[in-house]
């Protein structure tokens, strides 16, 4: 086995530096889960401040989820889903899928 040593640095404008600038702050989830059913049922609200676009879940691990288009969010808008299929594995997670106006997208997982 060869070892090879890899060097780093910090930048001056990365968190580690103790300089970090306001535009870099970290994003806020935009979303807030307002019902999460034994059944699988989870109900999340758009509390953010923008349109999302391509908005869709996914499961990780055992379960099914009716085939569904990704589409927009607008801000106070609902989304419901039920994932069937649980009770053989709660470890699962419900994935939230979408993009900011932006262009960038964003993961955010649900547990059950």
């Amino acid at each position: 086995m060869n070892l090879i040593r890899l060097s780093s640095f910090v930048s001056p404008g990365s968190p580690r530096s103790g300089h970090q600038q306001p535009s870099q702050l970290a994003y806020r989830v935009p979303w807030a889960v307002l019902q999460r059913d034994p059944d699988g049922t989870v109900e999340v609200l758009n509390i953010g401040t923008e349109r999302l676009r391509f908005v869709r879940f996914a499961v990780i691990g055992a379960g099914l989820l009716g085939m569904s288009l990704p589409g927009p969010v607008d801000v106070n808008e609902r989304l419901s889903v039920r994932v069937r299929g649980l009770a053989a594995e709660p470890a699962s997670l419900l994935l939230l899928r979408w993009f900011r106006p932006h262009g960038g997208e964003y993961l955010w997982p649900i547990a059950f």
